[in-house]
């Protein structure tokens, strides 16, 4: 994770060592899924030619899930993802490049695959495992973790955590959400996990969930 000022300067990183990388690899390379590695530049992935297609196209239809998969390979954003990837061999490739790799992505529509590969990761201390959707893991050390770079963050201004608000609604959020902020919402289309570690609960994203959030606590207050 690369954390920026306001300004979009970057003011603090954590990247998984590669050390952790290797550990996460061994895990996941057992399994036919591509892995994509995310750096400060482009997506590193290794798998075979047809398991990064698939990883291309699920990443896309995580946000155009409207677009059949025919539809997608002829859209810009399409492209624009492929010209940002580079195929590497191996994880030794990885490592002689001497990039840092921020975040760690895998893609499928085997969810139960995913599970599986998210309980073995799990009992890696110093990764934490999140997910935006279903059908993705986002692997990252573990001190890269949305709650407690928030906190450090925050705190850095003068501000305490009583004084902050957090609205989430899928697992990669579960960090922050589930810490002991001001106000931790959850949105209404959020996954139980989150609405069940939420202190609140507010419409959905597509019902102006936060703008409704930031009123009830302004008339709150």
């Amino acid at each position: 994770m690369r954390r920026r000022h306001p300004q979009s300067r970057i003011v603090a990183v954590n990247p998984i060592s590669m050390e952790l990388v290797r550990e996460v690899y061994d895990v996941v390379k057992a399994f036919p899924v591509s892995v994509i590695f995310g750096t400060g530049g482009y997506d590193y992935r290794i798998g075979t030619s047809e398991e990064i297609e698939e990883s291309f196209i699920l990443q896309l239809q995580m946000f155009h899930s409207n677009l059949s998969r025919e539809e997608l390979v002829k859209t810009p954003v399409y492209q624009q993802v492929k010209k940002s990837t580079k195929h590497v061999s191996g994880i030794g490739e990885l490592e002689e490049l001497g990039i840092p790799v921020y975040k760690v992505f895998l893609f499928s529509m085997d969810t139960d695959m995913l599970d599986q590969i998210r309980e073995k990761l799990e009992k890696n201390p110093g990764i934490a495992v999140a997910a935006s959707f279903s059908t993705n893991l986002e692997i990252t050390d573990v001190k890269a973790q949305k709650g407690p770079v928030l906190k450090e963050y925050i705190e850095s201004l003068g501000y305490t955590m009583d004084e902050v608000m957090v609205l989430g609604d899928s697992l990669n959020d579960y960090s922050m959400i589930s810490m002991d902020f001001g106000a931790t919402v959850a949105m209404g289309n959020a996954v139980p996990e989150i609405k069940k570690a939420a202190k609140y609960v507010t419409k959905t994203n597509t019902d102006l969930g936060v703008a409704c959030a930031i009123e009830e606590l302004l008339k709150r207050r």
